[in-house]
């Protein structure tokens, strides 16, 4: 139990609610235990004691990636996010207004999933915090588990979040980093289609002032 206890406290994760309960279940467990040593108080002990660890183990993991999408994630997108302002800047300049729109369109489109994925890791890492601060009065009615540690969560809700929500966040990420490389290709193809264009009419300039030239010199 001692063990349990340090583990959480090393983690510094046994404050959250989800952790606070499993422990306090191993108290109540032991202290009947020790009260009637039985078969059945004993083995509701160890069973307490396997829950807490399966609790805490995803507490920890949480914390980890809350940390995670802080130090990394979220460094990611505003990456991305500059890349498709690159683009955006690239469209300013074009000459032909349907690649100007072409381009402008699927960069509202990739800034739109870029967004949604900013917001759900942003969500995702603050529903950390809530856990930690033991609030059981925030959100109240709104039906917000996040990451399942609230004191309302039950272990199976805490244990599919866990590993179901990562992934699917994972996923949509990657998506919408997809979504980015098309664009700079696009606007690298619209980029080349402009210099050639603009070749061409400087060529077409500099015969025009040869002409010019040419007839100024006829008496």
């Amino acid at each position: 139990m001692n063990t349990i206890r340090g583990t959480a406290q090393a983690n510094g994760v046994h404050r959250v609610p989800a952790v606070v309960d499993a422990l306090n279940s191993i108290v109540s467990a032991h202290q009947a235990a020790r009260a009637n040593k039985v078969r059945g108080t004993v083995k509701e002990l160890l069973d307490a004691c396997a829950a807490a660890e399966i609790v805490i183990q995803a507490a920890i993991a949480q914390k980890e990636e809350a940390y995670r999408i802080r130090a990394e994630v979220l460094g990611e997108l505003q990456e991305f996010g500059d890349r498709i302002d690159n683009v955006k800047a690239t469209a300013e300049i074009l000459y032909d207004p349907k690649s100007v729109k072409t381009l402008m369109d699927m960069c509202t489109e990739a800034e739109a999933q870029l967004n949604a994925c900013r917001d759900e890791q942003q969500l995702m890492a603050t529903s950390w915090d809530k856990a930690v601060m033991e609030d059981d009065t925030a959100n109240e009615g709104s039906g917000i588990h996040i990451g399942g540690l609230r004191r309302a969560a039950t272990k199976s809700n805490l244990l599919s979040q866990q590993q179901s929500s990562k992934e699917a966040r994972d996923r949509r990420l990657q998506e919408a980093k997809d979504a980015v490389h098309p664009l700079e290709i696009l606007a690298a193809q619209f980029l080349e289609e402009k210099r050639r264009l603009d070749d061409a009419r400087l060529k077409y300039q500099d015969q025009v002032n040869e002409t010019a030239e040419k007839l100024d010199l006829i008496p």
